[in-house]
């Protein structure tokens, strides 16, 4: 039994040690994600500025047609001053084209207003496209690296599990089944050591006739409440 509670123990670090890389390993999907969230962020940030960059362009194409319609009425009414016989209908005329010019003196301000906006915005938006292009860059860089440790780690798990198989041998299988089904519940280890008169899993009181039991080294002892299996540690280094 000493030799199958030390092949059990042998066989537990091994789990832990595969828990342990199997952890690390989880962290770096994660960390892709939250990566491409960050790239997309950055395409949505750079997309805004394109959309007010068009907005304005839009704005200032609508100004320059206004202009354009007003120029057109502007004309029609100075030829028609030539044919107009009344004084009263001349002054009504004038007036049209007068308030047509005051209104396009406004607009070609606007204009000129989008125009330099426009401008700040193209240069807002190249500073963003050189920012965008260096964080992706490093985010991109940060997203491979990511890629290469889990490449790695899953070798590091492919070699610990080519260990383990190796140290099932040494383990009966109806152990190694109850073995199995504990480490599934536990998810870290399957067999403890009593701790003075504690579980070393649970930590809770352990009985005299069981704490005994466990010394004798007659069977596998179980602790009633984790279900990991005991071990007594200077029963064990008696024997190392």
């Amino acid at each position: 039994m000493k030799d199958t509670i030390i092949a059990l123990l042998s066989l537990s670090e091994l789990d832990l040690k595969m828990l342990e890389l199997r952890t690390k390993r989880d962290t770096y999907p994660r960390e892709v994600t939250r990566l491409q969230v960050l790239k997309k962020a950055l395409l949505v940030d750079l997309n805004e500025y394109v959309g007010k960059f068009k907005d304005l362009q839009v704005s200032k194409n609508a100004l320059e047609q206004e202009v354009a319609t007003n120029l057109e009425g502007i004309k029609k009414h100075e030829g028609q001053l030539t044919q107009v016989k009344d004084n009263e209908s001349y002054k009504a005329l004038q007036n049209e084209i007068n308030t047509a010019k005051d209104k396009n003196s406004l607009l070609e301000e606007e204009i000129l207003n989008k125009m330099e906006q426009i401008e700040n915005s193209e240069n807002s938006i190249d500073k963003k496209k050189k920012d965008l292009k260096s964080q992706e860059d490093d985010l991109n860089a940060k997203e491979k690296e990511c890629h290469e440790e889990v490449a790695k780690l899953d070798a590091q798990i492919k070699d610990w599990m080519a260990k383990r198989e190796e140290h099932l041998k040494a383990v009966d299988t109806k152990t190694l089944d109850q073995y199995e089904k504990i480490l599934i519940k536990t998810k870290d280890t399957a067999i403890v050591s009593i701790e003075g008169q504690e579980c070393g899993g649970c930590h809770m009181r352990l009985s005299p006739q069981l704490i005994n039991e466990t010394m004798s080294g007659l069977g596998v002892q179980m602790c009633p409440d984790c279900s990991r299996m005991l071990y007594c540690k200077e029963k064990i280094s008696e024997t190392t």
